[in-house]
């Protein structure tokens, strides 16, 4: 619960509610108080790891942080898009930008989607745990040879009675070492956008691995990897929304990734410039 760190205010917005004045603010204060005592303490250890602590999803989740925007039903919060802006404002201030992306890979990146298009067998098996901080999710679209160019993905996905064999690889996938869950962009017909769906993959699927976990220059607390699909099996039941639609839902909802990314770029850019 939000005792200790908010004071007279919900843990979440009420559905179809907007944080707005004074609310807004103490959730400001709430979000800084988290940050303050879990985040900023760990933040070395866990940069020089490469990885946060699992503990600090089921924290965050405790807190009412994952899915500000998402459906109650399944343990969102039924608010608008500033209550997320605000959320990322005060992640990035706590000494790792790493950890601040590795919260919004899994609450923001990897669930937007599967929170809008998905079934309702889906979201309970998948999105509701990981709201609750039980499962951590990634979103899986970048490859070797794609990265902006999502049209363009190889990774593909063959029918074989009710399941897809799914076979290809990603690459810098953020979570993508620690996921329970991947929202995975695969090609299940021909070339370009047309061909591209989206499919909730379980990590611990046969013919799934891990392969190199990437260095980066920053934003190390955020573990990013590469990962493989050797003619790993999923039923066809875990399509995300419409097969071959997958395209358009990614250009649609990962408009929230952009804004979260935009939110730690602005905090960012007004510490810098206060330096100077």
């Amino acid at each position: 619960m939000l005792a200790g760190y908010l004071v007279n205010a919900p843990r979440y917005p009420r559905p179809s509610s907007h944080f707005v004045g004074e609310e807004l603010e103490a959730f400001r204060v709430g979000v800084t108080r988290f940050v303050e005592q879990e985040m900023r303490p760990n933040a070395e250890r866990w940069e020089q790891a490469g990885e946060v602590d699992r503990a600090l999803y089921r924290r965050a989740a405790e807190l009412g942080f994952f899915g500000l925007r998402y459906d109650p039903a399944y343990g969102g919060g039924g608010a608008d898009f500033l209550a997320t802006t605000v959320l990322c404002e005060e992640l990035a201030k706590g000494d790792s930008i790493g950890a601040a992306v590795a919260l919004m890979a899994h609450s923001e990146f990897a669930l937007s989607v599967m929170a809008a298009e998905a079934s309702h067998d889906i979201k309970s098996e998948f999105l509701a745990p990981a709201l609750k901080g039980e499962k951590i999710g990634a979103i899986g679209v970048s490859e070797p040879g794609a990265g902006s160019d999502v049209a363009s993905i190889q990774c593909r996905a063959e029918r074989d009675g009710a399941d897809f064999l799914i076979t290809g690889q990603k690459t810098f996938i953020s979570n993508g070492p620690r996921a329970d869950f991947i929202s995975l962009a695969v090609r299940t017909g021909g070339g370009g956008s047309g061909g591209i769906s989206l499919i909730a993959f379980p990590t611990n699927t046969r013919g799934f691995s891990v392969g190199r976990r990437l260095q980066k220059l920053g934003a190390r607390a955020s573990d990013t990897g590469e990962l493989f699909f050797d003619r790993a099996r999923v039923p066809q039941r875990n399509l995300i929304g419409e097969e071959g639609q997958g395209m358009k839902y990614i250009l649609a909802h990962f408009a929230g990734e952009r804004l979260v990314i935009a939110a730690f770029a602005l905090f960012l850019m007004n510490a810098v410039g206060g330096r100077i």
